[in-house]
């Protein structure tokens, strides 16, 4: 079993256009993940076959509605994490810009999204970069 996160800079219309879509293919890849979305980033926790996250991750890259869409960690895991095909969270960009988040490092050892306030340090920074 591998994983990989990423986030990305993707209109809130264009990732809620993307729901469905996520959920069929995943399922039909055997991937599950687990995405927080905000007006204007998301991120995304995949997991699955390594060969077949890494493809669907170049396919990711080039989305035409995804930009500066960055790698954060990857690695293989006993077990799965997340439970559903696609579970989805929103979070404001003024609560995410709130948050003290920061060491990303220990993301995936541990159960997806069980602390937020932990793990979205690679979101917010990217939100915060956008607004400047």
């Amino acid at each position: 079993m591998y994983y990989l996160l990423f986030v990305c800079e993707c209109r809130e219309i264009e990732i809620k256009r993307l729901f469905k879509q996520i959920i069929v293919n995943n399922a039909a890849l055997n991937i599950t993940s687990e995405l927080y979305y905000t007006e204007t980033h998301y991120m995304q926790y995949l997991e699955g076959d390594k060969k077949t996250i890494q493809n669907l991750f170049d396919i990711i890259k080039r989305y035409q509605h995804n930009r500066n869409v960055q790698f954060i960690a990857d690695g293989d895991l006993e077990q799965r994490f997340a439970p559903n095909p696609c579970a989805y969270h929103y979070i404001s960009n003024q609560k995410l810009l709130q948050l003290d988040v920061n060491n990303l490092s220990e993301f995936c050892k541990h159960r997806m999204f069980t602390d937020i306030e932990k793990y979205l340090s690679p979101l917010k920074n990217l939100i915060a970069k956008t607004k400047t």
